[in-house]
């Protein structure tokens, strides 16, 4: 998500790699059965309750299913064949209009492929990223959460952003934001690159935007 974000405009901050592909599905046993068995069908065998491994010419493929944290108690949610992780965020992100990538890649094999992905849009992806750091305080899902804010930047400058609304994501989300993106590195010890002078500014224009 974060890396095809940033391909539609020339990103101004570093590009971190992934080895593995995170999926977002809909609170639905039969959304999780269908996804389930198409992946099945195409190869992949499934190593635990949500993630989805497949050996490609000797590299693994890994696909993680994620789900909405429809109730904030439960980290972990039974869809029939799926256990999968529960998001929070999520749900804003998919009742959302997709922002819709096309793209092309040359794989390590040398093949060539043509993709159309829907992505979160850039201000959900935003809210996606900053609650995913803050359960797990990752400096890789920091270095993504001002990614997606450079992002989120060049919509808004180019009038493609779209409106978020307060929501208790959207307010959790900006929580973050405020107490650990905006702080001094002194204050943030849990944020190495908080006092990133970019990526504080645009935390602030993010929160600034949401709040009007």
């Amino acid at each position: 998500m974060t890396t095809f974000h940033g391909a539609r405009f020339t990103p101004r901050l570093p590009v971190r790699t992934t080895s593995d592909a995170d999926a977002g599905i809909e609170s639905s046993a039969t959304a999780a059965e269908i996804l389930v068995t198409a992946l099945l069908g195409l190869g992949y065998q499934q190593v635990d309750g949500s993630r989805f491994t497949r050996d490609r010419s000797g590299l693994e493929l890994i696909i993680d299913l994620l789900v909405p944290d429809t109730y904030a108690e439960e980290h972990n949610i039974v869809l029939g064949p799926l256990s999968a992780d529960a998001a929070p965020g999520l749900a804003l992100a998919l009742a959302r209009e997709a922002t819709w990538v096309e793209a092309s890649g040359v794989l390590t094999t040398q093949e060539e492929i043509s993709l159309r992905l829907p992505l979160p849009d850039s201000a959900a992806a935003v809210v996606l990223k900053t609650l995913a750091w803050s359960q797990r305080l990752s400096d890789k899902d920091a270095t993504d959460v001002y990614r997606l804010l450079d992002t989120w930047e060049q919509d808004v400058a180019s009038g493609q952003a779209r409106v978020l609304r307060r929501s208790t994501s959207t307010n959790r989300a900006v929580g973050v934001l405020r107490r650990f993106f905006l702080a001094p590195k002194s204050e943030a010890e849990l944020l190495p690159t908080a006092s990133q002078t970019l990526g504080r500014g645009l935390a602030a224009q993010f929160i600034d935007w949401v709040d009007a």
